[in-house]
């Protein structure tokens, strides 16, 4: 007796052959679309997500959680992973004690009233002649030392607490957040393994909200076709599907020399359609310039 699949497991094998096909590569794409045209023959393409995100982390270190499967709907923003927060959390509380540290400084600023009461008392004495000028000139020479002093902490102060911010962008770095709105179609590392310079990816996502597909046309079938223009394109497993035109080679393929158009299907349902499609085209009649 089979047993069926679970459906988070038949959406990510529908996902994967989807991405699969997205790798065809240009030469094979335009072998599907270049034989000789027949009689009622259409030019076919292959779907693929509008944005696919191999997300990275920022820093290297040892992989220590991944909060995600595949299968998985993610928000941009949102945590995916992150690395070894140990070393990292105990440098950004030293940062912090350091920065929030106002003994010192408290104890120059005291210094500094005192200092300044005793050159005003000074000067009031040397108006009555008092004093002598050289206790004067002692005492306000001791008072600018003292607000050099209250100056440097103060200097200080603001340091320790750009460096706790620094720590605190360095702490956010070590985790991995995903870009984009979408679906976690693969997981690229696993707990433990390490993420390096050259190899920082950690989790593939996919957005299926909307979906491209790539054809290559002959001149003749582009001329009512122009970027913007909306258009008919029938997706296995789905039917036919209004697309807008996003791009136009500027100039035939070499090899070919066929005209190679993307298009864009909404997909606000996030529906798992087949990988193949083809373009409908009929004379002044699927296509209507978008306006």
């Amino acid at each position: 007796m089979l047993r069926k699949c679970p459906p988070s497991t038949r959406i990510i094998a529908l996902i994967a052959v989807c991405c699969a096909t997205a790798s065809v590569s240009p030469l094979q794409a335009q072998s599907q679309s270049t034989s000789p045209l027949v009689a009622n023959q259409q030019p076919e393409g292959v779907l693929e997500p509008w944005k696919t995100s191999n997300v990275a982390c920022a820093e290297s270190g040892l992989l220590e959680t991944v909060f995600v499967k595949p299968g998985d709907r993610v928000k941009s923003g949102e945590v995916l992973a992150h690395l070894d927060m140990a070393l990292a959390d105990v440098q950004l509380a030293i940062a912090q004690a350091q920065s929030e540290s106002q003994g010192k400084m408290e104890q120059v600023q005291a210094e500094a009233e005192l200092a300044e009461k005793k050159a005003r008392s000074i000067q009031q004495a040397r108006e009555k002649k008092h004093s002598t000028q050289s206790e004067l000139d002692r005492a306000i020479a001791e008072l600018k030392i003292v607000e050099g002093r209250l100056q440097a902490e103060k200097d200080e102060s603001q340091v320790l607490s750009l460096q706790a911010e620094r720590m605190e962008k360095l702490l956010e770095q070590r985790k991995v957040t995903t870009p984009i709105d979408g679906i976690v179609v693969k997981l690229l590392k696993s707990p433990g393994e390490f993420v390096s310079p050259n190899s920082p990816e950690v989790v593939r996502v996919v957005d299926i909200s909307k979906l491209r597909a790539s054809f290559f046309l002959q001149l003749h079938e582009i001329a009512s076709i122009k970027v913007g223009s909306k258009i008919k394109v029938d997706v296995a497993g789905g039917g036919h599907k209004a697309a807008v035109v996003e791009h136009m080679a500027p100039f035939p393929d070499g090899g070919s020399g066929l005209i190679e158009v993307q298009v864009l299907l909404d997909n606000p349902e996030m529906k798992i359609f087949g990988s193949r499609c083809t373009l409908l085209i009929e004379p002044s009649a699927n296509l209507v310039s978008g306006r």
